[in-house]
């Protein structure tokens, strides 16, 4: 994986929203949601982890 945190742009509440509604359900699997959570953890110290993949696996698990 890619280091990510020097060049991670600031995000917002509103931006892991879209990420988890509408990108998240295109994974193949739903195991990549970690690698996805893992990476925007370094673009704001407030991420919640749990919210995202919450809502993530949600919207992942209604496109299937």
């Amino acid at each position: 994986m890619t280091n990510t945190t020097s060049n991670a742009p600031k995000m917002s509440r509103r931006h892991y929203q879209f990420i988890a509604d509408n990108i998240s359900p295109l994974l193949d699997w739903p195991s990549g949601l970690q690698d996805m959570a893992d990476i925007l953890s370094s673009t704001n110290d407030n991420f919640d982890r749990d919210i995202f993949l919450k809502r993530a696996t949600a919207a992942w698990e209604a496109n299937q």
